[in-house]
């Protein structure tokens, strides 16, 4: 069966991140069919815009995609959407667009340690889940003449029940032990208030999973001096953000992280983000592994690429419809021989060869 994969390249080192992910893909013996998506400067060559509506059907249409990364220069990162039927979105970043375009709600990012190379923190094992529709992420904020900028930092029931309910199911399909929600709602009282008010109301729903609440200040602390704490997070979109990127140093490199937006269904479409280190190829293919079962096919996946398994993070997203992956990582250590950030990639790819990819 062909496999039609959306391939955002990205720019800076994107392009030869992109390179590399493809080579290790294609090395599972999966029969791949890439899909250009013009995204950032290809949009903007192509159809004159960084996110045209043109590439948001053609993600859609392919389901899958894996996406470089997408690097914005700092206050230029707010952009217009407009659709078909007159309405606009307005996003904060490109990567925020591409999500909340997708209908994308959710970021799972599975960190966990490797013996030999994450030194005290080899035996961490958290998955930090991340929503990613809200927050001070949202978009909405304003200047006040020249001496004031403000940004509104929303929650609505409906977003933070569930994500805490997707929290416990997540925790319940993967065998994790224990659920934790990330606020501040001590001071922070109305808004990561109602995000702690739905997690307890979904923890009632599932009795038969323990749960238990830190603020994300006491929160980054124990991550830091006793991670067996954690087991499965789930914080509001900065939060997770923060949080997914502190575990990820803890066990060896930022790197590590790959992130799969996943929305509403199963089939849903979606883009594999990648970052900027060493292990991201690998991890790449973890964030594909998780959408089917993978474990009887990575062994085969390993033998036929020579490579080991990666420190970091890897990022999922769930979504309405689709699955997008994130994937990033340094050239120089990704492509044949090399076996620093492979690993999860042909873990991925072979994975979801036999079952995701229905």
């Amino acid at each position: 069966m062909e496999i039609r994969v959306g391939v955002i390249k990205g720019n800076g080192i994107g392009p030869e991140i992109m390179e590399a992910t493809l080579w290790v893909l294609e090395a599972t013996g999966l029969k791949f069919r890439w899909v250009p998506i013009a995204i950032g400067d290809e949009g903007v060559e192509k159809y004159g815009h960084p996110l045209p509506q043109e590439s948001v059907k053609a993600l859609k249409e392919v389901k899958i995609a894996i996406k470089s990364p997408l690097l914005v220069d700092k206050f230029k990162g707010r952009i217009y959407c407009e659709h078909e039927d007159g309405s606009v979105g307005i996003y904060p970043s490109l990567n925020n667009a591409i999500r909340r375009e997708l209908e994308l709600f959710m970021c799972p990012r599975p960190i966990r340690g490797v013996a030999g190379i994450s030194g005290p923190y080899e035996k961490l094992d958290i998955h930090i889940l991340r929503e990613v529709t809200e927050d001070v992420y949202s978009g909405i904020e304003h200047m006040i003449g020249d001496e004031a900028a403000e940004c509104v930092k929303l929650t609505t029931r409906k977003a933070a029940l569930r994500a805490a309910r997707y929290a416990f199911d997540y925790a319940r399909r993967n065998g994790r032990k224990k659920v934790t929600c990330v606020h501040k709602a001590n001071a922070v009282s109305m808004t990561d208030g109602l995000f702690l008010k739905c997690f307890r109301e979904a923890a009632a729903e599932n009795p038969d999973i323990p749960s238990d609440d830190y603020m994300v200040d006491a929160a980054a602390y124990y991550m830091a001096k006793c991670p067996e704490k954690f087991d499965v997070v789930v914080a509001s979109n900065q939060y997770g953000d923060i949080l997914s990127d502190l575990a990820a140093g803890l066990v060896g490199s930022l790197g590590g992280r790959t992130n799969c937006s996943r929305g509403l269904s199963r089939g849903s479409a979606g883009y594999c983000e990648q970052g900027n280190c060493q292990s991201h190829c690998a991890d790449s293919f973890r964030s594909f592994s998780a959408q089917g079962d993978w474990k009887k096919e990575r062994g085969e996946g390993h033998r036929r690429c020579g490579i080991r398994p990666a420190a970091g993070r890897t990022d999922l997203h769930p979504g309405a419809g689709r699955n997008v992956f994130h994937h990033g990582g340094s050239p120089a250590h990704c492509g044949p021989g090399k076996d620093t950030g492979l690993t999860a990639a042909v873990e991925t790819a072979a994975a979801y060869g036999k079952e995701g990819w229905k």
